[in-house]
């Protein structure tokens, strides 16, 4: 599969109810989490540009997170994202970048993943979770 592949996949999951995977015991927002790992993966043993995640595919990911109120997974994947955009900068600045490209802003956290991340704490209903939303 290829970043559309995926890409379709993880919309679908994050868009889906949970009544609707495995009878009702399942959870969207992780599978979806789960195939982003796998897709994270994939990129990083290959290389492959047509598996790169976007902030976009991210966005989605943290959205589902986020309507779920699991704000501690949310904040794990923003702070992911973040490496991983640092990463991807710093490849290309040592002239390693894996697909030639130099476009690093497709992963770039931008103001629909801050939002995500803070209505994740809005939601999560933790004690002193605006004040985390703060940090």
């Amino acid at each position: 599969p290829d970043a559309f592949t995926y890409s379709h996949v993880i919309t679908a999951l994050t868009k889906a109810r949970d009544k609707f995977l495995d009878g009702g015991d399942g959870d969207a927002a992780q599978r979806a989490e789960e195939l982003l790992v796998r897709m994270e993966e994939s990129y990083d043993e290959t290389g492959d540009p047509a598996l790169r995640p976007s902030a976009v595919l991210y966005n989605s990911v943290l959205h589902a997170l986020a309507s779920s109120g699991d704000a501690e997974r949310a904040e794990e994947l923003f702070y992911r994202m973040k490496d991983r955009h640092r990463r991807a900068c710093s490849a290309a600045a040592s002239d390693k970048d894996k697909d030639g490209d130099g476009d690093n802003d497709d992963i770039k956290p931008d103001v629909v993943t801050y939002n995500c991340v803070l209505d994740a704490w809005a939601k999560s209903g933790e004690y002193g979770s605006a004040e985390r939303a703060e940090e």
